[in-house]
């Protein structure tokens, strides 16, 4: 949840912001990949896709 909600520091250079995108976008693909396996999924990680996931 953390690292998808992370921001940037306002005077943060390009690297940083890429960097922190890069970060998102490997978070959202591990989430994407959690939520495709076969079977009944925790009820934490249901909570965290609802709360977090799809609401946004």
């Amino acid at each position: 949840e953390k690292t998808i909600q992370h921001k940037t520091k306002p005077d943060a250079v390009k690297q940083e912001v890429d960097r922190n995108e890069d970060m998102i976008r490997s978070a959202l693909r591990a989430i994407d990949s959690l939520n495709r396996i076969s079977g009944e999924p925790t009820l934490r990680f249901k909570s965290f896709m609802n709360h977090v996931v799809k609401v946004g």
